[in-house]
């Protein structure tokens, strides 16, 4: 058997979220596949959170949100050290707008000023405000090392390279979406049939988004997973989407799945 000798021995992470705030909840039940929760959206989830399992307060996995409901979501697991039972704690962090911050127009002065208006000019020029770009999100890097105590002597390297990056009004409107994993694989020991090494990469979504509850039109290029289209899972193409009445939205999506 093989016994996880380092786990996650070199983790750098970047985050420039606004802020944070602690979302917690409990595992609900544990299927083949997924691991479900009892909160959803009303909680503050959303797809493609990362959340840490807890049990007798010690971390003991990780999970990934891929799907979510109004006071459920279902999961993936990322690691774990335990199984995971119902009634786990799992803590999320979830990111907080920072409060709009409104100016008061500076009081106009009492002397008079004449604004003079050259040929081919029909009013004063008009000066254009750029608000800088916000990019947020988070990058690790993990290293899981693993040797059989017995004479055999295999051991397994994994290197994982976990992203979440999110670019606001990047061109015209869209934001740019990434989350996924990169993950490497490097054997020694096994037999001929078993490969050295391979990659084995999870990118879940990679594309420009224009998307806002103030918008009547939803449009998503690039490998998609967002929350109208997980059940699909990510595939390479278009989706888009219009608001018919308050509650109800409807479009068309296609593309490839990917491998």
């Amino acid at each position: 058997m093989i016994r996880t000798l380092l786990a996650c021995l070199l983790a750098a992470t970047l985050a420039v979220a606004a802020g944070a705030a602690e979302v917690s909840c409990n595992v609900k039940y544990v299927s083949a596949e997924h691991v479900y929760l009892d909160v959803g959206s009303v909680a503050g989830l959303e797809v493609g959170l990362k959340g840490q399992v807890v049990r007798d307060g010690a971390a003991i996995g990780e999970l990934e949100i891929v799907f979510v409901a109004e006071r459920s979501a279902s999961c993936t697991i990322i690691s774990q050290v335990q199984e995971f039972t119902a009634g786990d704690a799992v803590v999320f962090a979830v990111e907080e707008a920072e409060p709009e911050t409104v100016v008061a127009p500076a009081p106009a002065p009492e002397s008079r000023q004449r604004t003079r208006v050259g040929a081919g000019a029909t009013g004063p020029a008009r000066s254009r405000s750029s608000a800088p770009r916000q990019w947020r999100g988070s990058v690790a890097l993990q290293w899981d090392h693993g040797a059989e105590t017995n004479e055999r002597k295999l051991t397994t390297d994994t290197y994982r390279l976990p992203f979440r990056i999110r670019g606001d009004d990047i061109v015209k409107g869209f934001s740019f979406h990434a989350r996924g994993s990169l993950r490497r694989i490097e054997r020694d020991g096994f037999s001929a049939s078993t490969p050295t090494g391979e990659w084995r990469n999870r990118i879940q979504e990679v594309a420009l988004v224009r998307e806002g509850r103030e918008l009547d039109w939803h449009i998503a290029l690039g490998r998609i997973g967002t929350r109208a289209t997980a059940t699909a899972g990510p595939f390479d193409g278009l989706a888009v989407s219009r608001r018919m009445a308050a509650n109800l939205r409807v479009g068309v999506f296609g593309g490839f799945a990917p491998e």
